[in-house]
């Protein structure tokens, strides 16, 4: 298993600050999934850049979309078994263990 060393909140500066403060007014905090991107916050920001794309209003409804998000990851393996979106919401306590405060 990997180890990736992330920076806290408290020590981001510059486009890592920023990002963080994104996820922090969407979500209310920044979960460790987000931190494990502090390695290349250019690629935090466009995967931010991408869900608010993917999130912004459309032809689909947000119904529509989870479904369809839901189907692509059933395809690609990923098991629905432990609360699959329960693992990764704003509320919960789930970490990644190779994930480490720097």
């Amino acid at each position: 298993m990997a180890w990736i060393s992330v920076t806290g909140e408290e020590r981001a500066e510059g486009p890592l600050k920023e990002a963080y403060e994104r996820v922090r007014r969407a979500l209310g905090r920044v979960i460790p999934f987000y931190r494990a991107y502090s390695v290349s916050p250019r690629l935090l920001h466009a995967h931010l850049d991408f869900y608010a794309a993917v999130g912004a209003p459309s032809a689909l409804s947000k119904l529509r979309k989870e479904m369809i998000a839901t189907a692509v990851s059933a395809d690609n393996g990923l098991s629905t078994e432990r609360g699959f979106t329960e693992s990764f919401s704003a509320s919960s306590s789930w970490t990644r263990p190779w994930c480490r405060h720097s």
